[in-house]
C-alpha cells in the first residue's frame, strides 16, 4: 500500500514538484487519474478530503491529512519528513524557492491556463 495519495492532472506542472519530494524521501504513491481528480472537484466541498479549487491534492493516509496546493504540500512534505533546513533563515529561503517555482509555472502555464496557449 502506498504512502500517499496524489491527485495531479497528467501533465508535468505543480505536480512534479511534490513528485520529486516524495521520491526524494522514498516514499510511494498512487495517483488518481484525470477523470477521478474532475469527479473529486465536482464533490460538495464537505464530501472532499480537504476543500480545495484544483489539484495538487495529497493525502498523507498514515496521518489520515489532505492538503492541496503546491507549496502547501511542499512545507507539509518537508515538516513531516524532516527536509526542511534547521535554521529559520535557511527554512524561509527554502519556501522563497517554492514560492518561485510556482510563480514560474504560473507564468508558463498562461495565468493557470486561463488564456490560451501560443
Amino acid at each position: 500500500m502506498s504512502d500517499y495519495d496524489l491527485y495531479y492532472w497528467s501533465v508535468p506542472f505543480r505536480g512534479q514538484f511534490v513528485r520529486a519530494v516524495l521520491a526524494y524521501a522514498g516514499k510511494s504513491w498512487s495517483e488518481a487519474g484525470d477523470v477521478a481528480i474532475s469527479d473529486l472537484m465536482g464533490t460538495p466541498v464537505k464530501k472532499m478530503p480537504v476543500p480545495f479549487m484544483g489539484p495538487p491534492l495529497l493525502v498523507d493516509k498514515k496521518a489520515g491529512f489532505a492538503i492541496a496546493e503546491m507549496p502547501a504540500i511542499i512545507l507539509y512534505l518537508g515538516e513531516t519528513l524532516d527536509l526542511l533546513p534547521k535554521t529559520p533563515p535557511l527554512r524561509a529561503i527554502t519556501m522563497k524557492i517554492v514560492n518561485d517555482a510556482n510563480d514560474v509555472i504560473d507564468e508558463l502555464t498562461l495565468d493557470g491556463g486561463r488564456e490560451m496557449w501560443t
